[in-house]
């Protein structure tokens, strides 16, 4: 049987996503000296106010269920590729819990930072070159590679401050869509990952 579906990983997702923005605007509200664009999403975790616990729950709560989501899709879906992707996903759960647990007061912030963006391009890619190859579905490798080059020039032209809140919420619209398809079509998987 197909051992978890993409339903009950869909729901951890969107719990998740809906934990990080929860968070974030909890925590902005909470500290009015945070400014989008100005600051960076990392500075709310050394706030001086109670935003700091409201991005720490945020990073592990969504990162924990990134990594939970991450890895019961690859335990769901047979393509080898394709498990690579959310392999790599489940990973970028743990850089995101260590975001929240290591604040840019300390030196591991910006590694565990680094890590977080390096692996979620590195997923969008192997997702864009899956979809286009495999699945011969050119229209998702079409949004992903656009939504990978928006960044790329976001980072490129604009402040960090500006790229990393955008990065964030471009990715979390990116990963809803796509499991979005994952949701709506599993009937198709099945038969894909164990035949008729």
């Amino acid at each position: 049987m197909f051992p978890s579906g993409t339903k009950i990983p869909s729901v951890i997702l969107f719990i998740g996503m809906a934990l990080f923005a929860f968070c974030w605007i909890g925590a902005v509200l909470l500290d009015p000296s945070w400014t989008f664009g100005v600051n960076t999403m990392s500075e709310l975790g050394i706030s001086e106010t109670g935003a700091r616990y409201l991005f720490l729950i945020g990073c592990a709560g969504t990162g924990m269920c990134t990594c939970i989501y991450g890895a019961l899709m690859a335990h769901s879906l047979k393509p080898l590729f394709l498990r690579s992707v959310f392999i790599i996903l489940s990973i970028s759960g743990l850089f995101l819990m260590g975001i929240g647990f290591f604040t840019m007061d300390t030196d591991l912030h910006i590694v565990f930072t680094a890590a977080f963006f390096i692996s979620i391009a590195l997923c969008m890619i192997n997702y864009a070159l899956y979809v286009a190859f495999a699945e011969e579905n050119y229209l998702l490798a079409i949004y992903t590679a656009i939504l990978i080059v928006a960044n790329i020039l976001l980072l490129v032209l604009t402040p960090i401050a500006f790229v990393e809140p955008v990065a964030v919420i471009l990715f979390m619209v990116w990963i809803l869509s796509i499991n979005h398809s994952f949701f709506l079509n599993e009937d198709r998987w099945f038969v894909i990952n164990y035949g008729r």
